[in-house]
């Protein structure tokens, strides 16, 4: 669900939106160096992710492959922000997400 800065206006149905990948430089400035090799910022000024997009995915222009997930922005698009959304790269993940696949009862067990 895609909810507008100030929180009014509310859509049903999944948003689109094409937004680049920032450089770590510039993520990790924005971020304080928070950012890890398993992060990534994407957006612009006028366009990604806002309030309660947490989580949602991050798809491969032209296939249906996700490459990442929401986190969090610091402020909304719309409020001039230029640091982009930060989001987590699935592909860091992998073994962990086949082996919870693999046996959900026993999702502790996984390796971290």
């Amino acid at each position: 669900m895609f909810l507008q800065p100030d929180l009014t206006q509310r859509s049903q149905y999944m948003q689109k939106v094409d937004v680049p990948v920032l450089s770590d430089q510039m993520c990790n400035t924005s971020y304080l160096g928070i950012q890890t090799d398993a992060m990534l910022c994407a957006g612009t000024e006028t366009q990604g992710g806002c309030n309660l997009d947490d989580g949602g995915p991050t798809v491969l222009v032209g296939t249906d492959e996700v490459v990442a997930i929401y986190m969090f922005d610091r402020e909304c698009p719309t409020d001039g922000n230029t640091g982009g959304g930060l989001y987590i790269e699935v592909a860091y993940y992998v073994e962990w997400i086949n082996c919870v696949m693999a046996s959900p009862a026993n999702w502790e067990s996984c390796p971290t």
